[in-house]
């Protein structure tokens, strides 16, 4: 995970709480990995009187690998995604989850020391644009000089604009969002890797497979190997590549529908009632 310019890898059970307006992209290194993640609007929080005006969220596993909270927040969040897949689940008990881990998060992991700047409307307006312009012409060459006559800015601007709000820079985004696109075209195992690279801007076959193994740690045929060899699984429709493409709140909640996820939640609340029973035990 890229955050502002900085990479964090993530391993099973590690949190991190991204702060509204932060920069961020997300790519798995390996096969059959799973991010289970969750949006709260900013506005959940000032609509109960709560001040984020001033301040900033701290909770980073990778940087900060123990903390007193971690396993309460795993296993809030392991019921609330049961609870979204069962019918029956009460909406006051869904609701008494979302209150004690925002609760916590607010409680626990917010500082108000830390001064965060957010984009001026006027700069956020011109960086959508570009944005949209790459969403759409990602499959064609692109410049920063184009990029930056549409935003009405500089190269140079444009380029810092990129860097202090998405965290990387014009070229990586624009890697990225022809990466995006790349991935779900591998899923038809009949394309060659050759033409596939060319539909997605890629002028040579080289550079996209040294950036394909760079951000996902395996090469384009290596990958339609994995994904043939899977449960005739296919992925989600494609979405434009943006700032976030997230989940956005309780009552639009888009989450995976997984057996195997199921099983890992329903393991991990059981193993640590086992664990406090026994606590309490002793």
């Amino acid at each position: 995970m890229n955050v502002d310019g900085t990479r964090h890898q993530l391993h099973a059970n590690d949190l991190i709480l991204i702060n509204a307006n932060r920069g961020h992209a997300t790519f798995a290194l390996t096969p059959e990995c799973i991010a289970l993640r969750l949006h709260i609007l900013p506005d959940f929080y000032t609509n109960q009187g709560i001040d984020l005006s001033s301040g900033a969220f701290l909770l980073n596993s990778v940087t900060t690998p123990q903390h007193r909270d971690y396993q309460t927040i795993r296993q809030i969040l392991a019921q609330l995604y049961l609870g979204l897949h069962q019918q029956d689940w009460p909406i006051f008990d869904l609701n008494a989850l979302y209150f004690q881990l925002t609760n916590l998060l607010h409680h626990d992991f917010f500082d108000t020391g830390i001064t965060m700047t957010y984009p001026q409307p006027k700069t956020q307006s011109s960086l959508n644009r570009v944005i949209d312009y790459i969403n759409q012409a990602y499959d064609r060459p692109i410049t920063l000089n184009e990029a930056a006559k549409i935003s009405h800015y500089s190269p140079a601007y444009l380029s810092r604009i990129f860097k202090a709000e998405l965290g990387l820079n014009f070229y990586e985004y624009l890697t990225r969002c022809r990466l995006q696109h790349a991935i779900y075209d591998l899923e038809n195992p009949t394309t060659r890797v050759a033409d596939l690279a060319l539909a997605n801007g890629f002028q040579e076959v080289k550079s996209f497979n040294l950036m394909f193994k760079k951000h996902f740690g395996q090469t384009p045929s290596s990958s339609v190997l994995n994904m043939t060899s899977s449960s005739n699984r296919s992925l989600p429709h494609k979405l434009p590549l943006s700032k976030s493409n997230s989940i956005t709140g309780p009552n639009s909640q888009v989450l995976i529908n997984s057996v195997l996820v199921k099983v890992a939640c329903i393991n991990y609340i059981f193993k640590n009632i086992r664990r406090s029973n026994k606590k309490s035990r002793n």
